[in-house]
């Protein structure tokens, strides 16, 4: 049976590309590990013959890390490579965020739709700099009152007012699908004279709904291996301003932050751009870097095409809750405004919701579905972009319903 993949909670599915970029990474590493060398990232394939070229395909796109770091400036709107970072962990790229952050700011907005683990860590650097962090409850408002995506920016922006912050952290789309209205929300705290610094998770929403038009903030932190389907876990951050790339990289530059933000690809990407590759460093896992830029040069992002596919993915999460109607899971929903490709479905059964999360994964494996569970009977789907077929509809119908 094939697998029906619905999860893009930790990794998506690779893309054709990607998948081609890593094939010919491994055989170029098993043929030729001399390719790591400084021109081969600085320079890209450009003087590569046609033979060799023909030899590993996926290289064709490869032109150095500075070009790959432009085609994601372009997808942020943000004007330059400079305004681009790259890191094995997304995480280390939140940590230095905020370090930033507070150094100028007292208090920073955030909410509980905030994923955890990067709130615990906006959290730690707030404990550091003896500065707040300030969390709005938003979240049983958004399900169990549908607040519409105005309400919620007016909610957030009262908050944000009432404790007197400065800045804000917050999800363009949550991890539970959440789209949270980002632009009009930072235009308004702007708006207050107030707001210094605006922070945004954006790795639910990167190649999952089309990318902005203007910068949003100051930083956008965001990955490769969901959305995007590069595969390989790599760490974006992405400046709206020229003097907060400035201020991450002094940041960065300095020995007191070699201790507790030491990312070996952050620092090697940075190296090379600038020219002043350290001849004792240690050997970095590039391999992220190649599947990436297939991935981001590929026509199923572009603008168009990721407009027709977040109009297919809101299709088929309406599919799916037509498919479960008559079983005893039942869509945990926000409002129409705040709807994206990704739905939550809980199950009423007492005995479902007694399994934990492994347990309840394990099941829909056994009926040919991946997706996210958690304890409690709940799931997390991620639509695909692709309208579904009469026979996936069949199988999730009969899995929801055996599931039971």
């Amino acid at each position: 049976m094939s697998l029906l993949y619905l999860d893009t909670a930790r990794l998506g599915q690779a893309c054709p590309e990607a998948l081609q970029a890593q094939h010919d990474f491994n055989r170029l590493s098993a043929d030729d590990p001399s390719m790591y060398c400084e021109g081969f990232f600085r320079e890209g394939t450009r003087d590569w013959p046609d033979t060799r070229l023909n030899d590993y395909p996926a290289f064709g796109s490869w032109e150095g890390i500075e070009p790959f770091k432009q085609q994601i400036a372009g997808r942020f709107a943000a004007e330059t490579s400079h305004d681009v970072f790259l890191a094995s962990r997304s995480a280390q790229l939140v940590r230095v965020a905020a370090r930033t952050l507070f150094r100028t700011c007292r208090n920073v907005l955030t909410s509980d739709l905030n994923w955890p683990h990067w709130q615990a860590i906006v959290a730690e650097e707030a404990a550091r700099s003896r500065q707040q962090v300030t969390i709005a409850s938003v979240q049983d408002a958004v399900f169990n009152d549908h607040l519409t995506a105005r309400e919620l920016a007016r909610l957030l922006t009262d908050t944000f007012i009432t404790n007197e912050c400065d800045a804000a952290f917050l999800p363009s789309v949550s991890s539970q699908g959440i789209h949270l209205p980002i632009h009009d929300l930072l235009s308004e705290l702007k708006q207050t004279g107030q707001l210094r610094f605006a922070l945004v998770d954006a790795a639910q929403s990167f190649s999952h709904l089309p990318e902005p038009t203007t910068p949003l903030a100051d930083v956008t932190i965001t990955g490769c291996h969901k959305w995007l389907c590069g595969s390989l876990p790599l760490g974006i951050a992405v400046c709206g301003r020229r003097v907060i790339a400035e201020q991450i990289r002094a940041i960065l530059e300095t020995s007191v932050s070699s201790a507790d933000i030491d990312d070996p690809l952050l620092r090697f990407s940075q190296q090379i751009c600038h020219r002043s590759v350290d001849r004792y460093s240690e050997t970095v896992n590039v391999a992220p870097l190649f599947s990436a830029n297939a991935a981001i040069r590929s026509p199923r992002i572009d603008a168009d095409s990721l407009q027709q596919q977040s109009s297919r993915r809101l299709d088929n999460v309406d599919a799916i809750v037509r498919a479960t109607a008559s079983t005893a899971w039942k869509p945990v929903e926000p409002d129409a405004s705040l709807r994206t490709g990704i739905v939550l479905m809980r199950s009423s059964s007492r005995s479902i919701q007694s399994l934990d999360s492994d347990a309840l994964r394990s099941r829909f494996r056994d009926h040919g579905i991946a997706l996210s569970t958690y304890d409690r009977g709940l799931v997390r789907i991620s639509a695909p972009g692709t309208l579904f077929c009469p026979n996936e509809t069949d199988r999730l119908c009969n899995a929801f319903s055996c599931i039971a």
